[in-house]
């Protein structure tokens, strides 16, 4: 089930449109807390969770810093702000919203994406080297280095092989996302609206 398929605006209450989660922890106990009119307040918390976890969400992509950015700007008020002052622990609440949302398939997706995202930010900050020849050095009384007399070159690994490598084997990554994607849609197709849900209620 694609649980953003759902959302139609942050005015529109997600306890109404997914009514099972007023009875599931901790989900159940930021409805219950909350005093806003219609829980309004919680009910955007609980878009914000599904914007950001759903890995079908335009947002889900996204770095944390700009997700925060605007789907706060949308809800109209600081989500973290609001769940420190009910002593809940958004990055925890985070976590259970995935971890409830989540079939094997779209798990694996989930991690997946992310290694690549490491990946990805890892071969971006390292710079091109090649092999070379380096001679032990020590310092002079000028305070300078030199080589040590004698001493005979070390070879000095490069990064270029080994990012050149990473970026074949990166495509392949690519390719098993994109696989496992189009078993997730066929899931999600097959199961309909139900997803885990409706496995749940049964």
């Amino acid at each position: 089930m694609k649980y953003v398929d759902n959302y139609q605006g942050m005015e529109i209450s997600f306890w109404e449109v997914l009514p099972l989660f007023k009875e599931v922890q901790p989900f159940k106990k930021l409805y219950k807390e909350d005093r806003s009119k219609d829980k309004s307040r919680s009910s955007k918390a609980m878009w914000y969770c599904t914007l950001v976890k759903d890995v079908d969400s335009e947002f889900y992509k996204m770095d944390r810093s700009e997700q925060d950015e605007n789907l706060f700007d949308m809800a109209g008020f600081d989500i973290r702000e609001y769940m420190k002052e009910r002593s809940i622990n958004l990055e925890e609440l985070l976590n259970e919203f995935e971890n409830f949302i989540d079939t094997p398939l779209s798990a694996d997706v989930r991690a997946q994406e992310a290694k690549l995202k490491e990946r990805q930010k890892f071969i971006k900050k390292t710079p091109y080297t090649l092999d070379e020849l380096v001679y032990p050095q020590r310092e002079n009384e000028e305070g300078e280095l030199e080589p040590i007399p004698g001493s005979k070159p070390m070879l000095v690994k490069g990064t270029a092989a080994q990012l050149d490598k990473m970026v074949t084997e990166t495509k392949k990554i690519h390719d098993e996302i994109r696989s496992l994607r189009e078993s997730l849609r066929s899931e999600q197709t097959e199961k309909g609206r139900g997803g885990k849900e409706a496995s749940f209620l049964e």
